[in-house]
């Protein structure tokens, strides 16, 4: 149980550190415009228009091109006015969360009386700053786990393919009965074994010890083991001469032993 407990531990760091979080950041007037993801879907987010102590709200934002944004300016309540006027940019956020932009304006001259009910075109020149939602850069442990856990990902979906490949094998009832019980601890790693082609290999030595020091210890896994046992000599005799799967193993089986090493010695 306490090495289940470190894999359960292991695989749940990976996915903390392999997130990424969201924060409000603030872009110049040219680095928002310079989005071009936002600009072409700018009708999807809730526009706000900050011009001195006034704030108001860009129906309908439409991009005319890369550097021009219109809309219909709307009026806001007091209480939304004050709202909107205050903005935590120190909270992580989750996707989504937080949908809105806050334009502020530089009170250039040709847009300096805003007025309710009218059409007007912000332009990158006339933006003094873009408040938004947006992720966070990840950091080298987040880079180092989003690596992990694609790996491990693989992995499982390699443990998987085998189970499959050795059910489907052995729906005939046919196979060696060498090690079918599942429970000798001296049983050969016959695919390890095939992979790096020698039974006292140090890397088949440690995917013995996680047979029987974990496998061994859940039903699951001894039935896992009694399968596998009554089913691998034959995917061994078929497969035994294809060198390059030989190789396409080793490199699975290195993750996997890499992995498990420390915990299993």
């Amino acid at each position: 149980m306490k090495n289940y407990k470190h894999l359960l531990v292991l695989f749940s760091l990976l996915i903390l550190t392999g997130c990424n979080p969201y924060k409000r950041i603030s872009l110049s007037g040219s680095d928002f415009y310079g989005r071009n993801k936002v600009i072409k879907n700018i009708d999807r987010y809730d526009i706000y228009v900050h011009q001195a102590d006034s704030v108001y709200e860009l129906v309908d934002p439409e991009a005319t091109d890369s550097n021009r944004i219109t809309g219909q300016v709307q009026a806001l309540s007091e209480e939304e006015v004050i709202k909107k006027s205050i903005i935590d940019t120190t909270s992580k956020l989750k996707p989504g969360e937080q949908n809105d932009i806050h334009i502020y304006l530089d009170n250039a001259e040709e847009i300096a009386d805003v007025k309710v009910s009218d059409q007007i075109t912000l332009e990158a020149k006339n933006v003094e700053s873009v408040n938004l939602t947006a992720k966070e850069s990840r950091g080298a442990l987040g880079i180092v786990g989003m690596i992990l856990l694609g790996i491990l990902l693989v992995i499982v979906l390699l443990i998987v393919i085998i189970i499959a490949a050795v059910a489907a094998s052995g729906s005939d009832g046919s196979g060696s009965d060498s090690g079918s019980n599942g429970s000798d601890s001296d049983s050969g790693c016959y695919i390890a074994t095939m992979a790096y082609g020698s039974y006292e290999a140090p890397k088949v030595m440690t995917l013995r010890r996680f047979r029987d020091q974990f496998l061994q210890k859940y039903s699951w896994g001894r039935s896992f083991i009694k399968w596998y046992y009554k089913n691998s000599p034959q995917f061994v005799e078929r497969h035994q001469s294809k060198k390059w799967l030989h190789a396409v193993l080793r490199k699975f089986l290195n993750v996997f032993v890499f992995i498990i090493k420390p915990i299993f010695k």
